[in-house]
């Protein structure tokens, strides 16, 4: 099974591509991770791994 590694910053247009990127991924079967080392507080981290778990 393949892997994807998917960096997220915290700016809106990132979020959304990184949704997209996920789906894709997804559908190909690829396992996916998200790197969120650029996000600072840690709320916000909660937050953007709750949109992007949101389908």
């Amino acid at each position: 099974m393949d892997h994807k590694i998917i960096v997220v910053s915290d700016n809106e247009i990132s979020l959304h591509r990184a949704k997209k990127e996920a789906i894709i991924a997804s559908k190909k079967g690829q396992k996916i991770a998200f790197d969120l080392r650029d996000v600072k507080d840690s709320k916000r981290k909660a937050e953007i791994i709750m949109f992007l778990n949101k389908s």
